[in-house]
């Protein structure tokens, strides 16, 4: 990552994990190594330049969502993670949105535990609790996005508009492309509809579980445990997150072409990959997956251009962190 001043540059190298280069798991798979320098550190470690741009602008989103596809808990979610690197430096609405997504994976990793259980009440009772922490998420979630949408509205332009397709891209199908206020507001996007993809599949799993039919013997009268207010049932179908998905396609050429950090896009972008394969087996997504092969030729190009004007520049060590 690159952060540019009026008096020079300052270069962030993470290698997220090393393990990875020499094993066949994907880069996110070792958690532990992901964490414990960061963490024996402690979170006012990382108050002041540039050990906290470091961890905000580096660690701390690859950090969360290696958790999420991991859909194990991360430290990072104690409170104290979420508050004191940010004492002394203003927040942006990527902050607090990754406060949010930090809550996720422990709702994954609990999702994971209630699913393989038979059909019976207890089952139900569970997924019936878990789904009143989604909903209190949700909520959250709603809130956050209603003031980036007011900050935005303030400053005289929508929070996104309709675009064509860069020329070189393969433009179906997605043809009229999403485009942006400021690079900030459009990563927010694509992080906030590529958690929304598993976040919605988890509920919409919850649902399922609740309502299906018992597998032990019961010849009493069947007592659905009563759904969250708020649930909004048509919202977490598989068809919305289907729209999710294709939002976070119609945003990430326009967040590749204005950043100066393209592995931010790494995990978002496997995401939507992921969830076009998935579909596959249905006969279905052909046309997508065709585009996402044709994005990450784009997403490399970009960091193979990268690679020569970092090269040609004269950098002096200033400090390592963990």
């Amino acid at each position: 990552m690159v952060a540019s001043s009026s008096e020079g540059l300052c270069l962030f190298l993470y290698e997220q994990n090393s393990s990875a280069a020499y094993g066949n798991e994907a880069p996110w798979k070792d958690t532990a190594a992901l964490g414990d320098q960061v963490r024996k550190s402690g979170p006012i470690a990382y108050q002041s330049f540039p050990a906290h741009h470091f961890f905000a602008r580096v660690y701390r989103p690859s950090a969360i969502w290696a958790a999420l596809l991991n859909r194990q808990p991360t430290f990072l979610c104690s409170p104290e993670w979420t508050v004191v690197p940010w004492e002394r430096h203003p927040r942006t609405p990527l902050d607090d949105l990754l406060d949010i997504l930090v809550l996720l994976p422990s709702i994954f990793s609990r999702a994971d535990r209630i699913t393989p259980l038979g059909a019976t009440i207890p089952r139900r009772l569970k997924a019936r609790d878990l789904l009143s922490n989604c909903v209190n998420i949700e909520r959250q979630f709603d809130i956050w996005y209603a003031v980036v949408h007011q900050k935005v509205d303030e400053s005289g332009s929508p929070l996104y508009w309709v675009g064509d397709a860069v020329p070189e891209s393969v433009q179906m199908p997605f043809p009229e492309v999403f485009h942006f206020p400021s690079p900030l507001i459009g990563l927010v996007h694509v992080y906030y509809w590529a958690a929304l993809i598993g976040f919605h599949q988890c509920i919409y799993g919850l649902l399922d579980i609740i309502f299906e039919s018992e597998s032990e013997d019961f010849s009493g009268p069947v007592v659905l445990p009563e759904i969250p207010s708020g649930v909004d049932f048509q919202k977490y179908h598989p068809t919305q997150t289907r729209m999710l998905a294709a939002n976070v396609c119609r945003s990430l050429d326009f967040v590749l072409r204005t950043t100066a950090q393209p592995d931010l896009l790494a995990a978002p972008f496997w995401v939507v990959s992921n969830f076009y394969n998935e579909i596959a087996r249905f006969g279905d997504g052909e046309l997508e997956r065709r585009w996402c092969a044709s994005f990450k030729g784009r997403l490399e190009a970009k960091c193979r251009d990268m690679s020569p004007w970092l090269q040609e520049k004269k950098w002096v060590d200033a400090r390592q962190f963990g």
